[in-house]
């Protein structure tokens, strides 16, 4: 296996779960900011 190969391997990775964790970041986020905002129908407890 190249390292190029490796590299590729490492930068898909880190786009995969650094993607959805960059998601749930903004939404902890927003959540944190604004936690008046959407109180009703929401069922996850704010933390």
């Amino acid at each position: 296996m190249k390292p190029l190969d490796i590299y590729l391997y490492i930068i898909l990775a880190i786009g995969i779960f650094g993607g959805s964790a960059a998601t749930l970041w903004v939404y902890l986020y927003l959540k944190k900011k604004y936690p008046d905002k959407k109180k009703a129908g929401d069922d996850r407890p704010s933390v």
